[in-house]
């Protein structure tokens, strides 16, 4: 069970959000006819920088969004600023201050499954945005109608993360005890992925090889997103903040060359100006073998 009140909303009035979840809840299967592999998920997170009613009133970026989110068969949006809830799997509302930020967990029903879902409980206030997870499955990995009496072994927690960046080293040093709480609640293999801003002047490699920091330094994981891969839309920046962190064990699992920053300012052919007026982030993504 959860370990905050973390919620699964149910209600179908018009919000900013409706028409991305009419997309991708609903059942669109844009992805599996792009990739004509339906044992393949793509799953992608993506800082929308300060994704809310402001942005989302105007049209041409609701289309923008639609476009971008479409692709994906569970994405995780960060920086979400609403307090409206729909059909999704959403955080509550983190900060320590007046600005807090949301974790969703955007997915599409006819081929994701979403068992639980959890806030982690932090009691040492290490983070300001507690990580979020969600336990899901591929819906071809279920062999009947009573979707709790399946195994574990092909369920995968995501963990969505945005770390504050002038904490981000000691931030990222903390997530093993989110992943050791994860074993214990789900038994099975986290994936970590987000905005760790995991680069540049907040958290370098070497700063968290200094630091000890297990998840760069142990081989039990692997960073899919590696530090030559700019993960932000500016011109004037080449940084690795956002970061897809897998077991090890599932490497095998990733299609080759799938773990890439999507540029999405190239596919919908935007300007760099229209691009930052998405976000100052690109999604980024794999194509996961379940």
């Amino acid at each position: 069970m959860p370990e905050r009140d973390a919620v699964r909303a149910t209600d179908m009035e018009m919000t900013i959000c409706r028409l991305l979840v009419v997309i991708v809840v609903l059942g669109t299967t844009t992805v599996s006819q792009a990739n004509n592999e339906r044992q393949y998920l793509r799953i992608g997170a993506f800082n929308a920088k300060t994704f809310g009613r402001t942005k989302m009133s105007n049209p041409q970026n609701r289309d923008y969004f639609r476009q971008i989110v479409e692709r994906y068969d569970v994405l995780l949006i960060q920086e979400v600023r609403d307090s409206t809830r729909l059909i999704f799997v959403i955080s509550q509302p983190l900060g320590r201050s007046s600005y807090k930020e949301q974790y969703a967990f955007f997915y599409r029903k006819d081929r994701v499954i979403i068992f639980d879902q959890s806030q982690y409980a932090d009691q040492q206030d290490v983070f300001e945005r507690e990580p979020f997870s969600v336990l899901m499955a591929a819906m071809w990995s279920c062999t009947d109608n009573d979707e709790m009496s399946h195994g574990t072994s092909d369920r995968l927690v995501l963990t969505g993360f945005h770390s504050t960046p002038r904490d981000a080293t000691a931030e990222i040093g903390h997530l093993r005890d989110v992943l050791d709480n994860l074993r214990r609640q789900f038994g099975v293999q986290t994936v970590v992925m987000g905005d760790l801003n995991a680069d540049c002047r907040y958290s370098d490699n070497d700063d968290r090889v200094r630091a000890g920091d297990y998840l760069t330094t142990s081989t039990n994981y692997t960073w899919l997103i590696g530090d030559d891969i700019d993960t932000t839309t500016s011109n004037t920046t080449h940084c690795a903040y956002d970061r897809i962190i897998i077991p090890s064990a599932l490497a095998t699992q990733v299609v080759s060359g799938s773990a890439t920053a999507f540029h999405f300012g190239d596919y919908l052919q935007l300007s760099a100006a229209q691009a930052l007026m998405i976000s100052d982030h690109f999604p980024v993504e794999m194509l996961l073998a379940m």
